[in-house]
């Protein structure tokens, strides 16, 4: 995930692979999460560019920590959304 790759954070760090297994458990089983996760992974090659913008780097990691304590929580509906928002924002920035 660049995000945390961006802050020094190793790749199979405990956010990153929570998101990966929420990507495969929660969001691939319906067409609007394969899409938002197609999105997401769309914006992906655009992203180490722009996670140089130290307050997009923040806004991003503050939705990863915002999905990582839904998700921790068992809030899954709220953490779909705090994703779509995620996407969006990358969307705004990548565009």
């Amino acid at each position: 995930m660049a995000a945390c790759q961006y802050k020094g954070l190793p790749d199979d760090c405990y956010e990153p692979t929570l998101m990966r297994e929420f990507h495969d458990t929660e969001l691939m089983t319906s067409a609007t999460g394969q899409a938002l996760v197609c999105d997401y992974y769309d914006r992906a090659r655009g992203l180490v560019q722009l996670l140089k913008d130290c307050l997009i780097t923040e806004r991003v990691q503050g939705k990863i920590r915002a999905i990582v304590g839904l998700i921790k929580d068992n809030r899954i509906a709220a953490a779909i959304e705090s994703y779509e928002e995620m996407v969006w924002l990358l969307k705004q920035n990548t565009a």
